[in-house]
């Protein structure tokens, strides 16, 4: 729970964002003995984002698909993907991991606020506050796993901000 804010939207650098993104996990998944992969289209350009908010919520995913692959203790190849692509009106960015998956309970409660899979080492605001930044942004969220290959989370954002938001939630796809 936190003070809302509205949103400061601005211009930005899709891949610098990413790139930014990837420079502040790096560390973390260095030592952890994880890969970090950035792949971002030419094409992707620009959209209008606030980036603090975007940039906070996609910190939110990267971490978990860190985690998730630390969590993975067969695996001797951990890897983390950031990707990114430009479609008509939509900048979708792809976070992809080898890690532990999640089974279809866990992808359903997911975003339900104080909801941790992680046991102690999670609070269960995170995911929480990242579904409320990308539907603020009318984005979407489609989540794909399987217990012991993976999780891709897919993040469709608007390439213009309209300064109208998804209160319901019912922008959220979620998937297994």
């Amino acid at each position: 729970y936190s003070k809302p804010r509205p949103l400061e939207p601005q211009i930005i650098d899709v891949r610098q964002l990413l790139e930014d993104l990837v420079r502040t996990v790096e560390p973390r998944a260095q030592e952890a003995g994880v890969n970090l992969l950035l792949d971002v289209q030419d094409s992707c350009g620009f959209f209008e984002v606030d980036r603090h908010a975007l940039f906070s919520a996609l910190i939110n995913f990267l971490d978990n698909a860190v985690d998730a692959c630390v969590a993975d203790t067969f695996k001797t190849e951990k890897n983390v993907r950031v990707r990114a692509e430009r479609d008509t009106g939509v900048v979708t960015i792809f976070i992809d991991d080898n890690g532990i998956g999640m089974d279809q309970a866990t992808i359903d409660n997911m975003f339900s606020l104080f909801f941790s899979s992680k046991g102690v080492h999670g609070t269960g605001i995170g995911m929480y506050v990242s579904d409320y930044i990308i539907g603020a942004h009318n984005g979407t969220i489609e989540v794909i796993s399987t217990l012991t290959h993976g999780t891709s989370c897919i993040l469709d954002i608007p390439i213009r901000f309209d300064g109208s938001r998804v209160v319901d939630g019912t922008g959220i796809r979620l998937m297994n």
